[in-house]
């Protein structure tokens, strides 16, 4: 039982991560549940995520992680909702970025408003999450995730 355990352990820290696939070992379905994990440590209620629309990125994303619901809204649906609501809290993915040796993804919360036909964008941070290239797997390891303010 004890070799099981430590096996699954290395296993899991080990895993190869890609932008291709459409399961947690896509970084960008992986960042998103590092987000979720980050709001319900924070005791945050929210269950509605709205997460900006980039095919790029999120055409193999879940609609659901855990108990959070996911909704991608593009231009036009964001609108839509502002013009039903004052605002509203939209996830931004950002695509893998390299800097140093660190290769990583940040998911910003922005609060958004929408006024004299225009969009106001404000955040105070966001969730950073790191990886590193393993020659062995051929992919992308995750090393660490920390959220950050401005």
């Amino acid at each position: 039982m004890i070799i099981l355990l430590s096996f699954c352990g290395k296993s899991f820290s080990q895993q190869g991560f890609n932008t291709e696939k459409k399961d947690s070992s896509n970084v960008y379905h992986f960042a998103l549940i590092k987000y979720c994990d980050y709001l319900d440590k924070i005791k945050n209620e929210t269950r509605l995520i709205y997460v900006e629309n980039n095919f790029l990125i999120t055409g193999n994303l879940p609609n659901k992680i855990k108990d959070h619901v996911i909704k991608y809204l593009d231009k036009g649906e964001l609108k839509s909702h502002l013009m039903k609501h004052d605002k509203i809290t939209l996830i931004r993915i950002v695509p893998l970025r390299v800097k140093g040796n660190d290769i990583f993804v940040n998911v910003i919360p922005f609060n958004v408003t929408y006024k004299k036909r225009n969009f106001k964008y404000v955040n105070g941070g966001g969730l950073g999450i790191k990886f590193e290239f393993d020659f062995k797997t051929n992919g992308l390891i995750f090393k660490s995730s920390e959220y950050g303010g401005i």
